[in-house]
């Protein structure tokens, strides 16, 4: 019985981690349009500014390039940075590559139409994965608690 109701809370945790992570894009977003904004930060002040913030679901950050190094292109630094970090969804991870590809590309305001748009984007898949939770978590944690429960029934 408890090893269906971990699997099924298990499961749970996931939908709400990726409800969690949207989140903390749309707090990625805010902060890197900050420093292209208000304070005209490149592309490795903001990846300073981004590691001394609190992500806890955005670990790929700390992977992220502080200085210039004219042997590294920082947009494939930051593409590998994204996917060094496993748990991300397809769809999370998508909008974190043109993040990544939008920063340091272009004038600022293009630049801040561009995460405005990915910030609309965002908003609706994290409206998206808040309701995937809602509806499947209990799901997930009701069937792993009668798949336990049956398991035990099926053993005595």
């Amino acid at each position: 019985m408890v090893a269906g109701a971990v699997a099924g809370g298990i499961r749970a945790e996931n939908l709400r981690h990726n409800a969690d992570l949207c989140r903390e894009i749309l707090m990625l977003d805010e902060k890197i349009s900050f420093c292209i904004r208000y304070k005209f930060s490149d592309v490795y002040e903001i990846c300073r500014e981004l590691k001394d913030s609190d992500f806890k679901y955005l670990k790929f950050i700390s992977n992220l390039p502080e200085n210039y190094d004219y042997n590294e292109n920082f947009h494939l630094s930051w593409e590998k940075a994204v996917y060094s970090q496993k748990n991300i969804p397809e769809k999370e991870k998508n909008i974190l590559i043109i993040v990544g590809n939008t920063v340091g590309t272009s004038d600022a305001e293009s630049q801040l139409n561009i995460l405005n748009s990915l910030k609309a984007e965002t908003e609706l898949l994290k409206s998206q994965r808040d309701s995937e939770y809602e509806k499947k978590g209990r799901l997930f944690r009701s069937i792993g608690i009668l798949a336990g429960i049956t398991a035990g029934i099926l053993v005595i």
